[in-house]
């Protein structure tokens, strides 16, 4: 995605070690996009680790309690108790797959205490730089997501914290909900190859229903200015 967000102007900040676009030189605009119709962000620092085995629930409980109970297709957060702090997210794919997502930089601590916690049941995978991810935010993200999927996003199929895998403009994909006061958002990952060619694909069609690429300023702006930029 990198050489595409500078081919639109963005002004890039490193963020543990990535790259990330502030801005793309008209903030204003891109506050005013996530109020009123949709903005896509780049959000591939959040932290991913892969966790598959029959006692997966056992492992991510020791960082995210809840999901010992989680149901597949749910996703559950919970206070961070690693060093740095933050929120984690606890995504339920299968009844012995798991997708834990943390701030940016905090994967490998979340690696090291479920293997410390349950060596021997369950694989313990940090995938976070094999996996792309968007930021989808806005009132119009049910128009924009009608335009690359088939599968039903509404608020009655797909509420908040809800997750299904499927093909979002022809690539394989997870696509998670986790609205940010009030707002709906969705988070798309996919494997990083298919990175520019999503990127492309969701901005251009961001712009077709009004609105476009945002940088981190907008989206910690909607997220709150105490909040950290994490899940």
């Amino acid at each position: 995605m990198y050489h595409s967000q500078l081919a639109m102007g963005a002004e890039m900040a490193d963020a543990d070690g990535w790259q990330l676009p502030l801005h793309y030189g008209h903030p204003s605009r891109e506050d005013e996009w996530l109020r009123e119709t949709v903005g896509v962000s780049d959000v591939s620092p959040i932290g991913k680790v892969r966790v598959v085995g029959h006692a997966a629930s056992r492992a991510v409980a020791t960082l995210v309690p809840p999901a010992i109970e989680q149901s597949v297709g749910a996703v559950v957060e919970a206070d961070s108790t690693l060093e740095r702090g933050g929120k984690l997210l606890s995504v339920r794919l299968a009844h012995d797959e798991f997708l834990v997502l943390t701030p940016a930089g905090v994967a490998p601590s979340a690696v090291d205490a479920m293997v410390l916690n349950d060596p021997a049941c369950s694989h313990v995978l940090d995938v976070t730089s094999g996996l792309c991810g968007v930021a989808i935010v806005g009132p119009s993200t049910q128009e924009l997501m009608s335009r690359i999927t088939e599968i039903d996003t509404s608020s009655r199929a797909h509420p908040d914290l809800a997750c299904v895998q499927s093909r979002f403009a022809d690539v394989q994909g997870l696509l998670l909900r986790r609205d940010v006061n009030g707002v709906p958002m969705y988070q798309l990952y996919a494997g990083r190859e298919f990175g520019e060619y999503l990127w492309e694909v969701l901005v251009e069609t961001a712009q077709e229903v009004g609105g476009g690429a945002v940088g981190t300023q907008a989206l910690l702006g909607l997220r709150g200015s105490g909040q950290e930029q994490s899940v």
